[in-house]
């Protein structure tokens, strides 16, 4: 099996234009009445393959599944794969030739990010799944601040990794 990371990223919410520590504080459940979950909800609904494949980079992105699980979980699959590089697929176990790649193909995997967004507390958590593919959950997190920064001009997400290992 492939080797699989997962990494955790706290978000945390303050007033935009104050320093960390000064300022008001925002409970992601309460983003001046919005909930970061709703938020991200109709974001990722209104997301496009445009949006997210980043062709300067040959990074391909698509967003294949989104369930929300409990009442404060969404999980969404990604699609994610890079192109730019042409080469031979071979079958790992005969060593024939299948076919092939071109440098617009893009050999994809699936990996999966996470929104937790607890009903009490002033962090969220995203947390986003790496493979030898890539990670779509990097896209759309920087995607999604890109959002957050447009939406709620009063308030600045602030996003730290807190913990890396294999899933």
């Amino acid at each position: 099996m492939a080797r699989r990371v997962l990494t955790i990223h706290e978000l945390t919410f303050r007033e935009k234009g104050k320093r960390e520590g000064a300022g008001r504080v925002f409970a992601p459940v309460d983003l001046l009445g919005s909930d970061l979950l709703d938020i991200f909800s109709d974001w990722l609904s209104r997301l496009t393959r445009e949006d997210t494949v980043d062709k300067s980079k040959n990074t391909w992105v698509n967003v294949t599944g989104i369930s929300r699980y409990a009442s404060r979980v969404v999980v969404v699959e990604t699609s994610v794969g890079s192109s730019g590089e042409s080469g031979e697929v071979v079958d790992s176990e005969t060593g024939e030739s299948e076919f092939q790649l071109s440098s617009r193909h893009a050999p994809t995997g699936t990996t999966r990010t996470l929104l937790l967004v607890p009903e009490k507390g002033r962090s969220a958590f995203l947390m986003t799944e790496s493979s030898r593919r890539g990670a779509g959950g990097i896209r759309l997190r920087q995607l999604f601040s890109e959002h957050i920064a447009d939406l709620l001009r009063l308030i600045k997400m602030d996003c730290s990794a807190v913990s890396e290992g294999d899933a």
